[in-house]
Protein backbone atom coordinates (compact mmCIF):
# COMPACT_ATOMS: atom_id res chain seq x y z
CA UNK A 1 0.00 0.00 0.00
CA UNK A 2 2.84 2.20 0.63
CA UNK A 3 4.87 1.83 -2.58
CA UNK A 4 1.47 2.29 -4.62
CA UNK A 5 1.02 5.42 -2.48
CA UNK A 6 4.61 7.01 -3.32
CA UNK A 7 3.89 5.17 -6.85
CA UNK A 8 1.13 7.40 -7.61
CA UNK A 9 1.85 10.48 -5.76
CA UNK A 10 3.28 12.36 -8.84
CA UNK A 11 0.80 11.94 -11.04
CA UNK A 12 -1.52 12.82 -8.03
CA UNK A 13 0.13 16.04 -7.37
CA UNK A 14 0.54 17.02 -11.11
CA UNK A 15 -3.21 16.39 -11.88
CA UNK A 16 -4.06 18.51 -8.57
CA UNK A 17 -1.74 21.00 -9.90
CA UNK A 18 -3.17 21.10 -13.22
CA UNK A 19 -6.63 21.60 -11.86
CA UNK A 20 -5.53 24.13 -9.61
CA UNK A 21 -4.08 26.52 -12.27
CA UNK A 22 -6.95 26.05 -13.99
CA UNK A 23 -9.59 26.55 -11.54
CA UNK A 24 -7.44 30.10 -10.89
CA UNK A 25 -6.87 28.94 -6.97
CA UNK A 26 -3.49 28.87 -7.33
CA UNK A 27 -2.34 32.37 -6.12
CA UNK A 28 1.73 31.20 -7.28
CA UNK A 29 0.46 29.76 -10.42
CA UNK A 30 1.78 31.63 -13.29
CA UNK A 31 2.38 30.42 -17.18
CA UNK A 32 6.18 29.27 -16.28
CA UNK A 33 5.72 27.74 -13.24
CA UNK A 34 5.22 24.00 -12.99
CA UNK A 35 1.95 22.59 -11.37
CA UNK A 36 3.11 20.34 -8.96
CA UNK A 37 5.83 20.57 -5.37
CA UNK A 38 9.16 21.02 -5.82
CA UNK A 39 9.55 18.07 -3.21
CA UNK A 40 8.15 15.42 -5.90
CA UNK A 41 11.66 15.90 -7.42
CA UNK A 42 13.38 15.15 -4.07
CA UNK A 43 11.67 11.53 -4.06
CA UNK A 44 11.97 10.84 -7.71
CA UNK A 45 16.08 11.88 -7.28
CA UNK A 46 16.50 9.21 -4.08
CA UNK A 47 14.34 6.66 -5.74
CA UNK A 48 16.87 6.87 -8.72
CA UNK A 49 20.11 7.56 -6.31
CA UNK A 50 18.63 4.17 -4.18
CA UNK A 51 17.75 2.08 -7.45
CA UNK A 52 21.17 2.65 -8.85
CA UNK A 53 22.72 1.12 -6.16
CA UNK A 54 25.36 3.90 -5.35
CA UNK A 55 24.16 3.76 -1.68
CA UNK A 56 24.65 0.04 0.05
CA UNK A 57 21.99 -1.65 1.84
CA UNK A 58 23.57 -0.53 5.17
CA UNK A 59 23.70 3.00 4.51
CA UNK A 60 20.09 2.81 2.85
CA UNK A 61 18.62 0.98 5.92
CA UNK A 62 20.05 3.39 8.08
CA UNK A 63 18.74 6.35 5.87
CA UNK A 64 15.32 5.09 6.14
CA UNK A 65 15.49 4.57 9.77
CA UNK A 66 16.48 8.92 10.20
CA UNK A 67 13.77 9.09 8.05
CA UNK A 68 11.15 7.68 10.02
CA UNK A 69 12.77 9.72 13.14
CA UNK A 70 12.91 12.91 10.64
CA UNK A 71 8.94 12.46 9.56
CA UNK A 72 7.71 12.00 13.16
CA UNK A 73 9.49 14.98 14.25
CA UNK A 74 7.68 17.00 11.50
CA UNK A 75 4.70 15.52 12.05
CA UNK A 76 4.60 16.17 15.93
CA UNK A 77 5.81 19.90 15.06
CA UNK A 78 2.77 20.56 12.62
CA UNK A 79 0.42 18.59 15.89
CA UNK A 80 1.50 20.65 18.53
CA UNK A 81 0.67 23.78 16.24
CA UNK A 82 -2.50 22.83 15.77
CA UNK A 83 -5.36 24.69 18.02
CA UNK A 84 -8.36 22.54 18.81
CA UNK A 85 -10.69 25.34 18.20
CA UNK A 86 -9.44 25.72 14.69
CA UNK A 87 -10.12 22.39 14.26
CA UNK A 88 -13.54 22.51 15.60
CA UNK A 89 -14.22 25.23 13.54
CA UNK A 90 -12.62 24.32 10.53
CA UNK A 91 -11.30 20.83 10.28
CA UNK A 92 -13.69 18.12 10.12
CA UNK A 93 -13.76 18.87 6.02
CA UNK A 94 -10.05 18.28 6.04
CA UNK A 95 -10.59 15.02 8.51
CA UNK A 96 -13.21 13.82 6.32
CA UNK A 97 -11.58 14.24 3.04
CA UNK A 98 -8.10 12.50 5.05
CA UNK A 99 -10.18 9.29 5.83
CA UNK A 100 -11.96 9.19 2.78
CA UNK A 101 -8.64 9.23 0.51
CA UNK A 102 -6.79 6.70 3.41
CA UNK A 103 -9.61 4.33 2.90
CA UNK A 104 -9.85 4.68 -1.07
CA UNK A 105 -5.75 3.79 -1.26
CA UNK A 106 -6.10 1.14 1.47
CA UNK A 107 -9.01 -0.34 -0.30
CA UNK A 108 -6.93 0.12 -3.74
CA UNK A 109 -4.02 -1.78 -2.17
CA UNK A 110 -6.18 -4.52 -1.14
CA UNK A 111 -7.77 -4.72 -4.11
CA UNK A 112 -4.03 -4.35 -5.96
CA UNK A 113 -2.45 -7.07 -3.81
CA UNK A 114 -5.76 -9.44 -4.13
CA UNK A 115 -5.84 -8.91 -7.85
CA UNK A 116 -2.59 -8.90 -9.04
CA UNK A 117 -0.57 -11.62 -6.95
Amino acid sequence: VKLTRVALLVPAAFMLGMRARRSGKSKTASAASLPIPWFIFGFLGMSAIHTSGVISAAHSEFLVQVSYVLIGMAMAGLGLKVHISAFRHNGWRALAAGLIGSLCLSLFGWAAVTFFL
